[in-house]
């Protein structure tokens, strides 16, 4: 009797396993929903989307430091005063280690 209950719990283990690595490699995640056409024409609304996705778990939320540094409170508006060189550091950070 305790043989059987023991294959039986051999087979679900087992077919458990097949499911689970059958699901692993069948899962495609969705793509993201394109941006409203209003969100796209605001600047200011996608550069906050970008900082959501890319920046903020480094620079916090709301650009107050944590891992990276701080952000908010002017500082780098201080050391970067031209608008060119502030897109340039974000697009190449600070060291040009990002340059092609």
């Amino acid at each position: 009797m305790l043989k059987r209950v023991v294959n039986a719990l051999e087979l679900v283990a087992l077919l458990a396993a097949a499911t689970f690595v059958v699901l692993l490699f069948a899962y495609r995640p969705t793509a993201k929903p394109a941006a409203p056409a209003a969100a796209a024409a605001n600047p200011l609304v996608v550069g906050e989307q970008v900082f959501a996705a890319n920046c903020s778990t480094c620079h916090g939320a709301h650009g107050e430091g944590a891992v990276g540094p701080r952000l908010s409170g002017g500082a780098v508006v201080r050391r970067y005063p031209n608008p060119a060189d502030q897109i340039a550091v974000v697009e190449y950070t600070r060291t040009g280690l990002n340059r092609g």
